[in-house]
């Protein structure tokens, strides 16, 4: 397994957003509302797409599995909810979120997380060993 260097996560999810737009409103427009569902899709090839989305306190995050392979949704130890959905294929699983803050999880079936170094990495069955899959969801109060 290639190691790399640690990027502090609020550096690494502002970056992201600000490269891939991430699913933050566009200018003028208000974050999904409270009680609203954001879906984040698993479309193959160990990933999770988007892989970094906003959504407003009280939301549901569902996570779709179009893979032929089962995966999970697992929350790294230390997020403001801890989750493990799992997600054989054609399925779907949801978790609300009800506290504000920086979530960031992986599939415990193709990354592990490594609680010393506090990084995510891809294992060697997935399907990018140099690439885990993982993602972030950012909870804001909302407007």
């Amino acid at each position: 397994m290639r190691l790399t260097r640690h990027v502090p996560p609020l550096l690494l999810i502002t970056a992201c957003v600000a490269a891939c737009g991430g699913s933050s409103p566009a200018a003028g427009q208000r974050p999904p509302a409270t009680g609203s569902t954001v879906t984040v899709d698993i479309p193959g090839a160990d990933r999770f797409t988007p892989p970094v989305v906003e959504v407003v306190k009280g939301s549901r995050v569902t996570f779709t599995n179009h893979d032929g392979d089962p995966h999970t949704a697992t929350s790294v130890p230390g997020d403001p909810t801890s989750f493990a959905l799992t997600l054989p294929p054609g399925a779907s699983a949801s978790v609300v979120v009800d506290r504000t803050g920086v979530y960031r999880y992986f599939c415990a079936l193709h990354a592990r997380y490594d609680p010393s170094t506090g990084q995510i990495a891809a294992l060697p069955i997935a399907d990018h060993p140099a690439e885990p899959m993982a993602g972030t969801f950012v909870v804001t109060p909302g407007p």
